[in-house]
């Protein structure tokens, strides 16, 4: 299962995605896809799904933005006010005036359309600790599928496709 975590500029997807890798689990950095290396991106996705990697991560600011959301599920989005976006960013980086760190905010998706679409939404309006329990909340939700991870696996699909196999050649005359 690959599962597609996002969020905007200073809203703490970062920090959220080492959260994922701390709790076990696999996570592909998607960032380089506004390098122009798509194609690596494509071939470690289709190099987890191969090797049957149970659950990973795909780490894309722009997951919705570049169609990557349509290769993973769940959606993860990490969110935050407009306003603490602002202040994060803005204490990131002391360099940007207010209207270029505005600018940058919206260059992106906005946050809330990006929730609105997402099958799990973090809040991160409170500290550190409080995302840290929220991912690790969501990472207990995400090994309960394990289900998913096996139908949706390569010989998991193979054995489904037996099956339909069968099934089409036992109702032939």
């Amino acid at each position: 299962m690959l599962v597609g975590l996002t969020g905007g500029i200073a809203s703490g997807k970062s920090t959220a995605s080492e959260y994922f890798r701390k709790e076990g689990f696999r996570v592909v950095d998607a960032d380089l896809i506004a390098r122009d290396v798509v194609q690596t991106v494509r071939w470690q996705i289709a190099g987890l799904w191969a090797s049957c990697y149970t659950v990973a991560i795909l780490d894309a600011p722009l997951l919705y933005e570049t169609g990557l959301y349509l290769v993973t599920y769940p959606r993860v989005v990490v969110a935050v006010e407009s306003e603490t976006q602002l202040t994060r960013l803005l204490a990131r980086d002391s360099s940007l005036s207010r209207a270029e760190a505005l600018s940058r905010i919206d260059a992106q998706l906005p946050l809330g359309r990006k929730a609105r679409r997402a099958e799990i939404v973090l809040s991160n309006e409170g500290s550190k600790a409080e995302l840290m329990d929220a991912v690790s909340k969501t990472s207990a939700r995400l090994r309960s599928w394990r289900w998913l991870h096996v139908v949706l696996s390569p010989p998991g699909l193979l054995v489904i496709a037996c099956c339909a196999v069968a099934l089409l050649k036992s109702r032939v005359p």
